[in-house]
């Protein structure tokens, strides 16, 4: 369908980094993979239309962020806001076919060639690509619990937070006022 995920404005810098946090984790000294590897490699990524997601997830992030840099950079002049997402969009639009080379390698180095040809053989079924089809859409459908669970997740770090260090009263506050921005936050979206 035409839902994208937007991801809630402070959950962009926790998500990214966590996202490098874990990155930076992950990477060990592996050896190259071999041509026949990343051939195999690519080949599971055009079965499972991987390049389709990976724009769909940067449409989804390029939004989020658009949103946020136009709401302090070019307030609430339209022309200059959707020049923004247009120049956002040429911008991004690189990044898909860097992340499919990247997952092409990845996939080469972590899974062994028979494991990739197994997965090509289900996503290239009928059930694999009826799988495809609905996995967006059934990954979608997790975000409105995410969200809800935020407030309270937050409103949890802040107290262990406070456990582990000593946190002042003015911290407490400012560590509130962010829960509290993002409850509203989320009274605000549309379900």
């Amino acid at each position: 369908g035409g839902h994208t995920m937007r991801l809630h404005p402070l959950l962009i810098g926790p998500l990214a980094a966590l996202a490098l946090t874990s990155a930076t984790v992950a990477q060990t000294a592996q050896p190259a993979p071999s041509p026949a590897a990343l051939e195999q490699a690519r080949q599971l990524i055009q079965t499972m239309h991987a390049a389709r997601f990976n724009d769909k997830m940067i449409s989804a992030m390029e939004h989020s962020i658009s949103a946020v840099m136009a709401k302090h950079l070019v307030k609430k002049d339209g022309e200059k806001a959707q020049a923004f997402d247009d120049s956002m969009f040429e911008a991004m639009r690189p990044l898909v076919a860097k992340m499919v080379d990247s997952l092409a390698t990845i996939y080469a180095t972590n899974l062994t060639e028979q494991e990739m040809r197994d997965m090509e053989a289900f996503y290239a079924s009928p059930t694999g690509q009826s799988v495809i089809e609905k996995l967006p859409n059934m990954t979608q459908q997790l975000v409105p619990m995410i969200m809800a669970e935020m407030p309270s997740v937050m409103e949890r770090a802040a107290d262990r937070y406070c456990e582990k260090t000593t946190c002042t009263a003015e911290q407490r506050a400012e560590m509130a006022k962010a829960v509290d921005a993002v409850k509203a936050s989320l009274a605000r979206r549309p379900g």
